[in-house]
């Protein structure tokens, strides 16, 4: 559900919005991104599971990741991801910013736009390519192709 104070997922237009509207805007960019195709089905089940269970508690589910009664896992992003990580009995190993690093990996590794990676990541263009520009296939190709002829 559209929501002012948190990020909310928009499952008609299958777009993640990182900040609510009345949210302040910090250092840290949220911007709103494409849900990846793999992800819509599975999206689309939840979706249809949390109605059910709205029917059943009385009251909507407003929240993507939620407990089992429907509610938050926890108010600040650092607290809630520490409680989803123990319920899915992951180690404490695994943090949130992994799943960025290697989602720009990826991206780089397919070949993917960098313009367009950096913009779906929340991340500037210089800082993509500085820290996963050497993933992407065509890094240095110019480069090398360079010397393929003869002087």
């Amino acid at each position: 559900m559209a929501t002012t104070t948190h990020p909310w997922m928009d499952c008609d237009r299958w777009v993640y919005h990182g900040r609510g509207r009345q949210e302040a805007e910090t250092n840290k960019r949220r911007p709103p991104a494409k849900v990846a195709t793999r992800l819509r089905p599975h999206l689309a089940r939840w979706r249809r599971l949390d109605l059910q269970l709205a029917d059943q508690l009385g009251k909507p589910v407003h929240f993507i990741v939620h407990r089992a009664d429907g509610e938050q896992y926890a108010e600040k992003i650092k607290t809630g991801w520490d409680a989803i990580v123990a319920d899915a009995g992951l180690s404490t190993d695994v943090v949130r910013h992994i799943l960025r690093h290697t989602a720009a990996t990826w991206l780089m590794q397919m070949g993917t736009d960098p313009w367009q990676a950096a913009g779906w990541l929340g991340m500037t263009l210089e800082q993509l390519q500085d820290n996963y520009g050497h993933h992407h296939p065509d890094f240095q190709e110019e480069a090398a192709e360079a010397f393929s002829g003869r002087r």
